[in-house]
């Protein structure tokens, strides 16, 4: 309640200062001290229920907000939890948060869809690569040279660093490895 009073402190003193104008003005025409005084505590009680009123509907929605916020992993994606609010700055918050959003799932997107296409690239690259290691295997495998050993085990481990690379690429996406029927 302080910070929020601190927040408008111009309007309270202007309406304060509204107060103190039309009570004098009412005490120079010399209308009833009695009158003056019910006047004085209707505008107050009015005033003060304005306050309270704005206060509490904006609290509300800022407690919502924190609330929400404190329990969620993926904090960008608060907004998905709230209604829009029915107070012009909480709108005003909503739409720049809505906005933030969708900057922020469009970047996220973007990111899965490099991701996914570097991931690919790296599977494509390993296959061929595959293929003049199998080559040169058939080969070695057909030569009677004494070396014909060394260049094999070469070969064994080129393939099984291929195969390291190919699994932790699909780690996340097995379904290419199996066709289930």
């Amino acid at each position: 309640i302080k910070k929020y009073l601190a927040d408008h402190w111009i309007v309270i003193s202007m309406a304060a200062g509204w107060l103190i104008l039309m009570t004098g003005l009412l005490a120079v025409f010399q209308v009833n001290s009695r009158l003056i005084r019910i006047l004085v505590i209707v505008f107050c009680m009015m005033a003060g229920t304005v306050l309270l009123w704005d206060l509490f509907r904006k609290k509300r929605f800022f407690d919502e907000l924190k609330q929400n916020l404190s329990h969620m992993d993926q904090k960008y994606l608060v907004l998905e939890t709230l209604s829009e609010p029915e107070f012009y700055e909480g709108t005003l918050f909503w739409q720049v948060l809505y906005e933030c959003n969708k900057s922020m799932c469009e970047a996220v997107n973007d990111y899965r869809i490099s991701v996914d296409d570097f991931k690919n690239y790296i599977e494509m690259w390993i296959h061929e690569m595959k293929l003049p290691i199998a080559g040169l295997e058939l080969m070695i495998h057909n030569s009677e040279e004494e070396s014909a050993e060394k260049y094999r085990e070469q070969l064994r481990r080129m393939d099984q660093y291929a195969d390291q690379v190919l699994y932790y690429v699909r780690s996340e996406h097995m379904e290419n490895d199996f066709i289930l029927k």
